[in-house]
């Protein structure tokens, strides 16, 4: 039903909003996760973040394989931010 993926849709990018006000800046490794058309999140890091971020509010992956594939691709030092992440994730 296009309905339900449209309204799916919304839930994900006000989460999305809201983690970027909540944990503002989310910075992972050199990186500021916002909008790569103004001018944040290169390299394709800002289209990776979005990518785990999705599978993670969908829960298609846990909060542990959350952290470990952000770590893996941005490096070690940034488990504020994910924290941050994880402790905006709406309950199941």
């Amino acid at each position: 039903d296009k309905r339900q993926i449209g309204v799916g849709a919304r839930q994900f990018n006000g989460f999305v909003d809201q983690v970027q006000r909540a944990c503002a800046p989310v910075q992972l490794g050199r990186y500021q996760m916002y909008n790569p058309l103004l001018g944040g999140g290169g390299d394709g890091s800002y289209n990776y973040w979005l990518d785990q971020t999705s599978r993670l509010y969908y829960r298609r992956i846990t909060s542990a394989q959350y952290r470990e594939s952000l770590t893996a691709f941005f490096g070690a030092g940034n488990d504020g931010t994910i924290a941050c992440i994880l402790a905006n994730l709406p309950p199941a």
